[in-house]
C-alpha cells in the first residue's frame, strides 16, 4: 500500500478532528455569551460542531483537489 496515501489520509483526518474541536470551542464560547442558559450553551457547542466539521471537510476536499491538479500539471 502506498505509504503516502495513508499519510495523507492520516492528515486530512486530523485537519478535520482539529478544525471540528475549534469550532466546537468557538461555539461553546458564542453560546456562553449569548447566555448562561444550558440551551444556550448546548446550541453553541453542537453548531460550532456542525459548522467545524463542515470546514473541515471544505479544507480536506480543496487541499486534495490542488494536489490532484498540481500532480497533473507536473506529469502532463
Amino acid at each position: 500500500m502506498n505509504t503516502d496515501l495513508i499519510s495523507d489520509t492520516l492528515r486530512s483526518v486530523g485537519t478535520i478532528i482539529v478544525v471540528t474541536l475549534i469550532g466546537s470551542v468557538l461555539g461553546l464560547l458564542f453560546g456562553c455569551v449569548l447566555g448562561l442558559l444550558q440551551i444556550g450553551i448546548g446550541l453553541g457547542l453542537i453548531n460550532g460542531a456542525i459548522m467545524g466539521f463542515i470546514a473541515g471537510l471544505i479544507t480536506v476536499i480543496a487541499s486534495a483537489w490542488l494536489r490532484v491538479r498540481r500532480n497533473a500539471a507536473e506529469s502532463g
